[in-house]
């Protein structure tokens, strides 16, 4: 939208769809100095003195104002302009209002009285739009979303309109794809307003939107706005809950106390009911253990002597309203009564009666419109809007915070949003009118719990009962109409006389509609198509989502009605399980759409879609005959395993009925709780039926089922299975472990063989050798040369002696642990410094953990050990020698320190012929410990000493 420089046009535009140019208006009448001429005006004078402020020919008085303010939709910029008119001596003032990322705008007009005299507002009219739209005319449909008038059109095609067509406060101007425009209020509550759409030829359309101001005065001085109005480009679906939303805030809806049943006693006893009735009904309920519980039980008509003042009850009522009262409260409900406006009485009077019906108990009061007038001043000072929604205030205070106020009109009335409870908005469902009313019922769904709860007038329990509930169009039709006040979410009520033994088999009908249901149902082709076959609710719950949905035929011939998946939100792609509430019947799964077969006129396919693609490995549930919203209402929680589900409800619905669950495999009752699990059967491919009887209000109700999973599935089959696979598993390792265990035995008793062998064989003869020699050396008669011989073999043979004790020392499997190798080792260190003359330090632990040592650690460690002692001693030229082992866990640390000579660490990583020193001694150690997973660390420097460490984790 862009509004010119000089502020006197603009420009409106929907890509693709419409651009319209548009302007604005007010019209106004300026006072006279003659009181009686004014007092005495009436339209025709009104008509040649009356003066449209048209705004192109106004004249900017300052360049125009932009500013920012919030709105229940976010933040909007605003353009205002004020326009001059000189001879009016009147400023035409005019907002403009967008929110960013939000297709429509804001407009609102207003006047300043710049003149020395009164000037009566007639009308402002923000919006005057003239161009063109895109595509056939006959594509395009206006559809009047409320009415002052019942009987005008709902839909009409643009091709249709000969003369201008009027739409009060709100419709849509829509192509059949859903491009096109909302229309209607928004704002602070100030007018009732009225869309006038022509079509001008050659595809030119005009549209204005006037706010009725109802002539209100405006001082010299004043400046006074008229109602802000709106334009919502967007698709129906969207437009219409953010339209009604917009209003709610602005109007402060009350919704809190949400949709009433019950009974009222209009429809089916009218002017005939008595005080006799109303305690049959009142004596059914209480006798019918529960299954009856009405929020409200409503007196209409037929109980007061007259309409004035004082409220005196006629004979039919002779004990006083106050005692029905009481007897309607005795049974759990509200004490409803309706009262009527007549002739000039005005809402003072309905205050007045109002305020006597709480006195007598009624909680519940019904407003009917009939013969209202409103009290119009010469020059009065509030709308018509303003004077409805004055008195409205007049009536909430009169009935308190805690009274339950529904206004009779048979449209939406936005003057009493924020002050009425709930809202006819349906024409009267008479026995022979029912499929009249329906339009007008389906048209204000969107109003439901946004404005106040919505009252679709009377359902039927059944038809052809003893010949005096017939309706027209039968049982078809019946239902139909049901599913429509159900869905709706809004007021419940039934006339249809509880105590009658010919209705009592139809009790069911009332309980599946009790309580209402808090869901919002679309009525997907409002505002697009002239029918509305299609009513569609959206459930969306933690443990999945469900899609209920009425497809009906609203034709006089048979036809079929198709939903498609993608178009009204569902996945397109998804299997969904479908269930149809009237029968209580599965009747399959579907992908992409689904398409009723044919059906007569008004009948319906109430249907529930179950997505099986949202948790495809556990049972669902699917359907529920326990009330209307097929399992919205009534389910409290759902709990599900691939082996149990369990279902948790709420007091709402019958107390006998179905629950539909899809499960590959059979579910079995195992506990319940406030209900009775009266069968579960098979109702079809993978479906199971779960009957329920004697559901127990006030007290929790729960089933819990198991699912018989097959043996492959059942957790315990799989304990079993690796309960075998263990056993064996440990069986294998068992037997391992003993080959294992018999192998090291033999190998260790080879060992110990070994080690004998080579003490008893080896050791022995290397002894008696040694013994020859030492006898040998002891005859006189040797030669020098032998006699060197004979040490030098001496020597050997003590030396290869010592060699072999350390070789059955490391061969003999007793010595496998860390105990016996610190003892070993530290009687070996000892000794042989000791036999060299060098000073030795001795650091043990005090205490050994008996720990394994195999004896390829012991023999290399001992190995290494030895060669970095007999550096010590033959190269170093050290003098003492500290030893050390410590263990820290299974960490084995020796440490050999000398205070000798030491030498260069880097020349040992030098080749060995450019080595200054050292041949491949410390090279082979480093290799030893590799071997066994352990390290050497050599610190040294030439004059320092040698310290060796070694680890090893044995």
């Amino acid at each position: 939208m862009a509004l010119d420089a000089d502020g006197r046009v603009f420009t409106l535009a929907v890509p693709g769809v419409m651009t319209f140019k548009g302007s604005f208006s007010a019209t106004i009448v300026r006072e006279g100095q003659s009181p009686a001429l004014l007092s005495t005006m009436g339209e025709s004078l009104l008509a040649g003195h009356t003066q449209t402020l048209h705004s192109a020919a106004g004249k900017l008085l300052f360049p125009l104002e932009h500013s920012r303010e919030e709105t229940p939709c976010g933040r909007a910029t605003v353009m205002k302009a004020e326009l001059r008119f000189e001879r009016a001596q009147t400023d035409l003032l005019v907002r403009f209002s967008q929110v960013p990322g939000l297709p429509g705008v804001q407009a609102q007009v207003g006047i300043r009285n710049t003149g020395p005299t009164p000037v009566r507002l007639i009308s402002v009219t923000p919006l005057v739009l003239e161009g063109r739209v895109e595509g056939k005319l006959e594509e395009w449909l206006v559809t009047a979303l409320d009415t002052s008038d019942e009987g005008e059109p709902l839909a009409v095609a643009l091709n249709e309109i000969q003369k201008p067509l009027n739409v009060f406060e709100h419709g849509g101007f829509y192509r059949g794809d859903g491009s096109g425009f909302l229309f209607g209020p928004v704002g602070d509550p100030a007018a009732y307003v009225e869309a006038t759409i022509a079509h001008t030829g050659n595809g030119s359309v005009s549209f204005a939107c006037t706010a009725d101001m109802s002539g209100v005065r405006v001082k010299p001085g004043e400046t006074r706005w008229g109602q802000q109005v709106a334009l919502f480009a967007e698709p129906p679906q969207a437009a219409l809950p953010r339209w009604s939303g917009w209003v709610a805030k602005t109007h402060g809806a009350r919704t809190e106390k949400g949709a009433l049943s019950g009974w009222n006693s209009w429809s089916f006893h009218e002017e005939n009911i008595s005080g006799k009735d109303v305690l049959a009904e009142v004596e059914a309920v209480l006798a019918s253990q529960k299954r009856l519980r009405p929020a409200v039980m409503e007196i209409d008509a037929g109980f007061l002597k007259s309409d004035a003042q004082p409220m005196v009850p006629n004979e039919k009522f002779s004990e006083g309203l106050a005692f029905y009262a009481r007897r309607i409260a005795a049974a759990g409900a509200r004490p409803g009564v309706l009262l009527n406006f007549r002739g000039s009485q005005g809402f003072d009077g309905v205050a007045d009666k109002i305020t006597s019906m709480v006195q007598c108990g009624f909680t519940d009061i019904k407003i009917n419109k009939t013969g209202l007038t409103l009290p119009m001043e010469a020059f009065p000072l509030k709308t018509s809007f303003e004077t409805m929604r004055e008195g409205f205030a007049a009536l909430r205070k009169a009935a308190g915070p805690d009274t339950y106020l529904m206004y009779n009109v048979s449209r939406a009335e936005r003057a009493s949003v924020g002050l009425m409870d709930a809202n006819r908005t349906a024409a009267c469902a008479s026995r022979t009118s029912v499929r009249d009313a329906m339009p007008f019922a389906l048209r204000s769904y969107h109003l439901n719990g946004r404005w106040f709860a919505i009252d679709a007038d009377s359902y039927y329990m059944g038809t052809d009962i003893a010949n005096v509930s017939a309706i027209a169009g039968g049982w078809p039709l019946v239902r139909t109409w049901m599913s429509m006040v159900g869905l709706s979410c809004g007021a419940a009520m039934t006339a249809d006389p509880w105590h009658w033994e010919s209705f009592r088999p139809y009790w069911r009908n009332v309980e599946v509609m009790t309580p209402p249901a808090r869901e919002r149902t679309e009525v997907v082709d409002l505002c697009t198509d002239r029918e509305w076959p299609r009513l569609v609710g959206h459930v969306k719950r933690e443990w999945g989502d469900m899609h209920v949905a009425l497809l009906w035929n609203p034709s006089t011939s048979e036809r079929t009605v198709t939903l498609d998946f993608a178009k009204v939100g569902m996945h397109p792609k998804h299997r969904y399980a479908v269930w149809s509430f009237w029968d209580s019947r599965y009747l399959g799964v579907v992908q992409g759409s689904w398409t009723t077969p044919a059906l007569g006129p008004s009948a319906s396919q109430h249907l529930r879609f179950t997505d099986l693609d949202q948790s495809p490995e556990k049972p669902l549930l699917i359907g529920s005959s326990l009330h209307i919203y097929c399992g919205a209402a009534e389910v409290k929680r759902v709990l599900q395993r691939r082996d149990a589900m369990e279902i948790e409800l709420t007091d709402a619905g019958a107390r006998d009925g179905d629950l539909f669950i899809y499960s590959r495999r059979q579910p079995v009752w195992q506990a319940e709780e406030g209900c009775s699990v009266a069968e579960i059967a098979s109702a079809g491919e993978n479906v199971w039926r779960i009957s329920l009887v004697g559901r127990k209000s006030g007290v929790p109700q729960r089933v819990a089922l198991g699912i018989l999973l097959p043996v492959s599935h059942q957790i315990w089959f799989w304990v079993l299975i690796a309960t075998v696979v263990m056993s064996l598993l440990f069986a294998a390792w068992r037997y391992v472990i003993g080959l294992r265990l018999v192998q090291e035995r033999l190998v260790e008793q080879e060992r110990s063989r070994i080690a004998r062998d080579i003490h008893d064989g080896l050791g022995v003869s290397l002894t008696q050798i040694a013994m020859q020699c030492e006898l040998m050396e002891g005859e006189e008669d040797l030669s020098s040369p032998v006699r060197a011989h004979v040490t030098e073999i001496s020597r050997s043979t003590h030396a290869l002696t010592r060699t072999t004790d350390e070789i059955v020392w490391a061969v003999t499997p007793a010595n496998d642990t860390a105990e016996k190798f610190v003892t070993f080792v530290g009687h070996f260190v000892e000794s042989l410094l000791q036999t060299s003359g060098l000073s030795c330090r001795l650091e043990l632990p005090d205490e050994v953990l008996k720990l394994p040592m195999s004896a390829t650690v012991r023999y290399h460690l001992f190995l290494v050990l030895k060669e970095a002692l007999n550096n010590a001693i033959r190269h170093a030229g050290a003098r003492t020698v500290s030893f050390s082992i410590a263990f820290a866990g299974r960490e084995l640390t020796i440490s050999v320190r000398d205070d000798g000579c030491g030498f260069d660490p880097d020349n040992l990583s030098k080749p060995l012929e450019e080595r200054v020193f050292g041949g491949n001694g410390l090279s082979n150690m480093r290799k030893r410990m590799a071997e066994i997973g352990g390290t050497l660390e050599i610190k040294s420097a030439p004059g320092c000493g040698t310290t060796l460490t070694l680890r090893v984790t044995i």
